[in-house]
């Protein structure tokens, strides 16, 4: 089941969606916290990650441009959203 396809925007009825289907949003977050942390102790070269101030389900994180390709020295910023 393709969950993103079939899940609405509103957090709360997506994790109420998804405890009825068996699933245990905690877990995903408990999985989501783990990885951030994992990745701020240990950065990916080029790589940095940081959760939103205001908002758990969604981080931040900034790529640099490999060298040697068109895109050196270029940043590149995305938004993760991690809904429950």
């Amino acid at each position: 089941m393709d969950y993103a396809l079939e899940l609405p925007w509103d957090p709360d009825v997506a994790r109420a969606q998804q405890t009825k289907a068996g699933l245990d949003p905690t877990k995903a977050v408990q999985r989501i916290h783990r990885d951030l942390r994992d990745l701020i102790k240990h950065p990916l070269p080029g790589v940095v990650v940081s959760p939103d101030d205001e908002n758990l389900d969604v981080v931040h994180a900034l790529i640099t441009g490999p060298f040697d390709t068109p895109y050196e020295g270029d940043f590149f910023h995305f938004l993760l959203f991690c809904p429950h």
